[in-house]
């Protein structure tokens, strides 16, 4: 284990890797003194998650990149992720199509009235 040594009261530098316990979602492995539910925790070989409110898994990045929302929530091809307005969590969704018909619709209006 790698051996940590004080450099200032309330600061620590580690001398390689700083290991941490897996943790969970309620009690993540690196988390704030004064929010012991919020921080971030393993919940599987190579995934990385981050919770806040104690239970709640808030971001998830998978093995291969993926990322998660509201715990391993992927979504799926073609889909992105969209914002719920504040107050609420973002979720995924399915694209509208866009190209650009919005810009046409102003233009038309700025020619034609």
């Amino acid at each position: 284990m790698p051996s940590l040594t004080k450099v200032q009261s309330g600061f620590i530098e580690a001398q390689g890797a700083l290991p941490l316990s897996s943790g969970t979602a309620a009690a993540p492995g690196l988390k704030f003194d004064d929010s012991t539910g919020t921080g971030m925790f393993s919940p599987s070989t190579g995934v990385i998650g981050f919770s806040t409110g104690n239970a709640q898994s808030a971001l998830t990045i998978g093995s291969d990149g993926q990322l998660g929302i509201g715990g391993a929530n992927y979504g799926t091809s073609g889909q992105v992720i969209t914002s719920n307005g504040s107050g609420s969590a973002p979720t995924w969704q399915d694209t509208s199509g866009g190209g650009g018909g919005g810009e046409t619709d102003i233009l038309e209006v700025m020619l034609f009235t």
